[in-house]
């Protein structure tokens, strides 16, 4: 029996959505622990991660909306989307670098105060490539739909950039005595951020093939696509 299949977004669109939920992971790591902590710790913990909570929850809420994938959606809509979604982790990691800059550094920890600088330079540098990524959305063209594709899908390697970046920016933060306060911090510590779509591994592989070229991809129409798309489907169906 032929099965009718659903329309989905092209490719290198999907490959994007596969990508973006990934590039937000310092805030899903931040409960990482160590063995022990002090009064001192958790106090300045507490003035970290008392005012992050609400971005934290706002940024999870913009992963997990990235990673979805919404059938029938418009080019125009999943624009307006991906762009309030990366505005929302802009300001999150915005956030973050204020509720460390004014904490101050982490107490009785040698090279705290160099740690803590670096962070909020990190955090800030995070924040204004977001920023970027949002305004090259923003400036993409919708009316049409496989140049508008393609444009997404040279999002990725940044937004991996940016993964990489967010990652590092806390992971001194997250070891040891400092880890321990951190994680003890329920606005901190219950991030365990929402699972985003299958593929959204968070791995360089979720990104789209670089032997792909991205001029024949853009070249084919999206009605030529999507059709290609829907036969793949119905073949994948018949043959189960």
């Amino acid at each position: 029996m032929r099965h009718t299949a659903r329309r989905r977004p092209p490719r290198r669109t999907r490959a994007v959505l596969a990508v973006l939920p990934a590039a937000l992971t310092l805030l899903t790591a931040a409960g990482c622990a160590g063995d022990d902590n002090t009064e001192e710790l958790n106090a300045w913990a507490q003035q970290v991660c008392e005012p992050a909570a609400q971005p934290i929850a706002d940024a999870n809420a913009a992963l997990a909306d990235m990673g979805a994938v919404k059938d029938g959606e418009q080019p125009a809509e999943l624009q307006k989307r991906l762009s309030t979604d990366l505005g929302k982790l802009a300001a999150a990691n915005t956030a973050l670098a204020e509720a460390l800059e004014m904490a101050g550094p982490p107490p009785e920890v040698e090279g705290g105060a160099e740690l803590q600088t670096q962070a909020v330079t990190e955090l800030r540098q995070v924040a204004e490539g977001y920023d970027n990524a949002q305004s090259r959305i923003d400036e993409l063209d919708t009316s049409d739909q496989a140049a508008f594709a393609q444009g997404l899908g040279e999002l990725p390697d940044d937004i991996q950039d940016l993964n990489r970046l967010s990652r590092s920016a806390l992971e001194d933060l997250q070891t040891g005595e400092t880890g321990q306060a951190i994680a003890s911090q329920p606005g901190c510590a219950s991030v365990a951020g929402p699972e985003a779509s299958p593929s959204a591994s968070g791995s360089p592989s979720a990104a789209p093939s670089s032997s792909a070229s991205p001029a024949a991809e853009a070249s084919a129409s999206p009605e030529q696509s999507g059709a290609e798309e829907e036969a793949a489907e119905d073949d994948a169906q018949n043959t189960e």
